[in-house]
């Protein structure tokens, strides 16, 4: 059973695997109007961040930095990206930031990558 939270849409909120935007990750670690951190994240093991890129994006990448920052250390963050150029200074980061990180790269595509 799987959940969705979107800014727009709340399906299965209490779901074991939940699918959510950065943003509302950030706003529940924030323990704004969804409610108190302890409370949302109940249960919590790991966090799937999938395109961690956008970190260096200027509209949105203070969103992601801010989730990394302040995610409880006993939750196990699991960043994806197929285009991060400084892999390592990101890893360094999420380890400086975060605790303890490993970095796994792989370069096979199943899918081209078209520039």
């Amino acid at each position: 059973m799987v959940g969705l939270l979107t800014g727009d849409v709340s399906v299965n909120r209490s779901a074991p695997v939940v699918v959510m935007t950065t943003e509302v990750y950030r706003n529940m670690l924030y323990g704004t109007s969804l409610g108190e951190v302890e409370r949302n994240l109940y249960g919590v093991q790991a966090v799937v961040l999938d395109e961690c890129h956008y970190m260096n994006d200027p509209e949105r990448g203070t969103v992601w930095e801010e989730s990394i920052i302040y995610s409880p250390e006993e939750v196990q963050l699991i960043a994806l990206s197929a285009t991060v150029a400084n892999a390592d200074d990101l890893r360094a980061w999420f380890e400086h930031t975060h605790g303890d990180t490993d970095l796994v790269i792989s370069y096979h595509r199943p899918v081209p990558l078209r520039h």
